[in-house]
């Protein structure tokens, strides 16, 4: 769901940190995706990539009401009665339209693949650390994702619950983050009363 790949298995031999000694081939497996949902990782990431979906989608929209505002005034510009190079240009102009709003299309398409992306390596990063310090307590020396397909997996090498607790932990001794000011409320906008029609007395 979340599009999570490998998180890179790596070796842990050698590092200065202190840890358990890593035990020659031990496999440590975390389940990102569930790490995702327990810690509520999983709709933050959602809301963020919904909203980046939702402001490209408004671009486009606006792309394509301005297309369609500049066709329709050379309709009416051209009147009932087209000349000949009127309808040319009426028919030169949706072509391009089109080309320009496939291209915006293709573009956003880029954009949210790349927003994905980043939402992924994002989570990646928060977490590889804490994975890391799960597996060498335990002595892995490399780390595999139940979401690459892992075939088969002794359940005592599933670190997920540990990697879940240790950033629960961490969580809840993080500081609070500091409050936001109220903004102050606008005062309300009077309401206009139109003009009079012409002619009225």
């Amino acid at each position: 769901m979340l599009g999570v790949s490998v998180l890179t298995a790596w070796l842990v031999a050698g590092c200065a940190q202190p840890r358990s000694e890593a035990r020659p081939g031990a496999v440590a497996v975390v389940d990102l995706e569930r790490v995702a949902k327990e810690l509520g990782r999983d709709q933050t990431m959602l809301k963020e990539l919904q909203g980046a979906e939702q402001t490209l989608q408004g671009q486009l929209g606006q792309l394509r009401d301005q297309f369609s505002a500049q066709i329709q005034q050379a309709i009416d510009a051209a009147g009932k009665s087209p000349t000949p190079e009127q309808q040319a240009r009426i028919t030169a102009m949706r072509g391009e339209a089109q080309k320009r709003l496939d291209q915006e299309v293709e573009r956003a398409r880029s954009l949210g693949q790349a927003k994905r992306q980043d939402v992924t390596f994002r989570f990646h990063t928060e977490v590889k650390p804490v994975v890391r310090r799960v597996a060498m307590a335990r002595g892995a020396g490399v780390v595999l994702t139940r979401n690459d397909g892992v075939f088969d997996v002794d359940p005592t090498s599933d670190i997920t619950d540990d990697v879940i607790a240790e950033m629960r932990r961490m969580e809840a001794a993080a500081p609070p983050a500091p409050a936001q000011p109220a903004q102050p409320q606008a005062a309300p906008t009077p309401q206009q009363t139109p003009p009079p029609a012409q002619g009225t007395p």
